[in-house]
């Protein structure tokens, strides 16, 4: 790869020197010869060696994970599962008819005497 890399120079549009790499390796493909050039770039980026043509972007790459790891976090897990919520059910619907009481008094403390419910 790095000898085709040095006998095929960076062009303005970088496909069409993957292509080239790609038909004369013959068993790769475009896409394949890309990736794999890309994670090249990286790796001497990594290492502090200089990279030919354009720098790749390693911050976007590391965004990406990111976020596709924030994703999976989401997910469902048995976490909840290993609480018996069972005693509790009753307190909870006692505690939200009381939130209800509180909200309903305090909407109609504000409204004027004609709209107020009586």
């Amino acid at each position: 790869l790095e000898e085709l890399l040095i006998k095929y120079p960076d062009e303005p549009i970088a496909s069409k020197r993957y292509a080239k790499i790609a038909k004369e390796l013959g068993t790769r493909t475009l896409m394949q010869v890309q990736s794999r050039v890309q994670k090249y770039f990286i790796a001497l980026k990594k290492e502090g060696l200089p990279v030919p043509g354009r720098d790749p972007k390693t911050a976007m790459l590391r965004n990406t994970r990111k976020r596709a790891y924030c994703n999976h976090v989401s997910a469902s897990t048995k976490f909840m599962k290993a609480f018996d919520f069972g005693d509790s059910a009753e307190h909870n619907t006692e505690l939200s008819s009381i939130m209800e009481n509180e909200e309903d008094q305090s909407n109609t403390s504000k409204m004027p005497d004609p709209i107020r419910p009586r």
